[in-house]
């Protein structure tokens, strides 16, 4: 099974926007989870840690958590974003920005294993 790093804008502008933005990952990360993929979903792992644990913490955290993925799905753009995609680049990681595409990936990749 490969790993996929579900990346997209986390913080809105009300505590509504970021619920949102949460539950667009986790619906996102259900799709990759029954495309058999293991679905890596930051804002859900995150959503309680912000106030209780330093936010430069979590972000590098997150990166090194990237880096054991074998691709990354962006759903929405921000400047968090923006930085994860320039890490993934530093490490060959395939960036995807349509779930249709990680699919295919998806399929191909599991053609090569058998």
């Amino acid at each position: 099974m490969k790993i996929v790093f579900v990346s997209g804008q986390y913080k809105g502008g009300t505590s509504w926007e970021t619920e949102k933005h949460i539950r667009e990952a986790e619906e996102v990360a259900l799709k990759l989870w029954k495309m058999n993929a293991i679905a890596i979903c930051p804002h859900t792992m995150t959503r309680f840690f912000y106030g209780e644990i330093n936010e430069e913490v979590v972000v590098f955290g997150l990166l090194k958590l990237l880096e054991r993925c074998d691709a990354m799905l962006v759903i929405s753009l921000s400047t968090g974003v923006f930085k994860e995609i320039k890490h993934a680049s530093k490490f060959n990681i395939p960036v995807f920005y349509d779930i249709d595409d990680i699919e295919k990936w998806l399929s191909k990749e599991e053609r090569k294993i058998k």
